[in-house]
């Protein structure tokens, strides 16, 4: 995923040179994931389009990648894939249109194709934003309290104070609705 690029970030952080550049990548990295664990929303490169197989049996079918932004088909993988056309999205969730209705019970059973998440062109400006004060914030205290995982892989974030974007973050969040 990549909802910012190398050369934003660079800007961002008032970075001229090149030197740092593998370290900032992995930078804008650990936001991003940081960000999409933080608001359970779905981050990609420009393809948001998903095809997952659903549990039913309930009044909603919960798709994980969210937004939902578009729903292209919704079938029944027990009636040999005979599509559904009675549903509503909710953004976060799949109900049948005629409300209380509930989805045919079954593990799998609901073959779902549809379009989630945000991509660099379609991403709000706060989440960017999010981004971006994450990365500036980490590339400004490395060696200090933040770092990065043993593995090379990710950040932690807890040594940062960031609580001032985690609060900016929340309106965009979509895992405190589930359940």
């Amino acid at each position: 995923m990549s909802l910012v690029d190398l050369v934003t970030a660079k800007l961002f952080c008032q970075i001229s040179h090149g030197q740092e550049d593998d370290v900032l990548q992995v930078l804008i990295d650990a936001a991003e994931e940081y960000v999409q664990e933080e608001t359970g929303l779905y981050l990609h490169d420009g393809d948001g389009t998903v095809t997952e197989l659903l549990d039913g049996g309930g009044v909603e079918l919960w798709p994980t990648k969210r937004p939902i932004n578009s729903i292209s088909s919704i079938q029944d993988a027990e009636s040999e894939y005979a599509e559904v056309t009675d549903w509503k999205n909710t953004r976060i969730r799949i109900l049948h249109a005629s409300g209380g209705v509930k989805w045919a019970n079954g593990i799998q059973r609901w073959r779902v194709a549809y379009d989630a998440g945000y991509g660099p062109e379609g991403a709000p400006a706060g989440i960017k934003h999010a981004v971006l004060d994450l990365v500036y914030r980490a590339y400004k205290s490395r060696g200090g309290k933040g770092h990065q995982s043993a593995a090379g892989h990710g950040y932690d974030w807890q040594g940062l104070d960031i609580s001032d974007i985690a609060k900016r973050l929340r309106k965009y969040g979509m895992k405190a609705r589930i359940g």
